[in-house]
């Protein structure tokens, strides 16, 4: 994504907008320029990025596990920086386990049980 392209996209977009089911924010994540003006426009810096169906991180959690590949080593240092600036952290979403509710009568009550 470009500079010129996201200041347009920002005269009629929020921040948080999400491009091919994907925040700006993520998109941005080469440019240092662009990820620091999305920011400073309030773009939430823990915003979910829907990689695939199994994979929902953090833009912080992009960048440390290399989601998105970088030319310039440099330019991941300088944006991993700003989302730190801006209180990113490195989060993993789309871990979770799976709950099975089952109904069954316990000491003559109705008791809804969890079994993890």
């Amino acid at each position: 994504m470009k500079l010129a392209h996201l200041c347009t996209t920002l005269k009629s977009y929020p921040p948080n907008t999400l491009v091919k089911d994907l925040p700006l924010l993520y998109w941005a994540l080469r440019r240092p320029e662009c990820v620091a003006l999305l920011l400073q426009y309030g773009a939430d810096p823990n915003i979910r990025c829907n990689i695939n169906e199994d994979l929902c991180v953090s833009p912080l959690y992009t960048l440390k596990y290399n989601l998105r590949t970088f030319k310039n080593q440099m330019k991941k240092e300088v944006v991993s920086d700003l989302l730190q600036y801006y209180d990113a952290k490195s989060i993993r979403y789309s871990d979770f386990c799976v709950v099975d509710i089952d109904q069954r009568l316990h000491n003559e009550r109705d008791i809804r049980e969890i079994v993890l």
